[in-house]
């Protein structure tokens, strides 16, 4: 009887945590890339800042910059392209590892990065050495806009 009364308490913890209202992608994109990088690089989520932001075709968007990161961070949606694009220059030891992303190179250490093209989610990693400098995540919803979710570490 024991058992049932823990398996009562599993199921319904699960259900509280992951069926969160449908109409609402925030929290599913900022989800999957807490989960994506707590399985990836044994991360702790709350050792950073995270912001969540919604984007239409035609618009920019500025992201906050992590601390020691002298370039700005801008991510584009390209009227008449399907997805975002982020420009951004890495130097001084920065890599990156990408998930459902188009990686150009556009000169000397500068890279586009193209995220949400299809329906699957998009995994932007910036590393500094073996840590992780930022990430973004994307995910194009139906109406059209991409949902974003942004990590840097504090």
């Amino acid at each position: 009887m024991k058992r049932v009364y823990v398996l009562l308490v599993c199921v319904l913890l699960f259900s509280l945590l992951f069926a969160g209202p449908k109409d609402s992608k925030e929290p599913s994109v900022s989800l999957q890339l807490s989960l994506y990088l707590t399985q990836n690089f044994g991360l702790n989520f709350s050792l950073g800042v995270s912001v969540n932001y919604e984007i239409s075709e035609g618009k920019e968007i500025k992201l906050p910059k992590p601390k020691k990161h002298p370039h700005d961070i801008v991510v584009k949606y390209p009227k008449g392209k399907r997805g975002i694009e982020v420009e951004l220059e890495l130097t001084s030891g920065l890599t990156f590892k990408a998930e459902n992303v188009t990686v150009k190179k556009i000169g000397k250490n500068r890279y586009r990065f193209e995220l949400a093209k299809s329906s699957s989610i998009s995994h932007l990693i910036i590393l500094s050495g073996t840590d992780v400098f930022f990430a973004i995540t994307a995910l194009q919803n139906p109406s059209g806009n991409v949902m974003i979710a942004y990590w840097y570490r504090k």
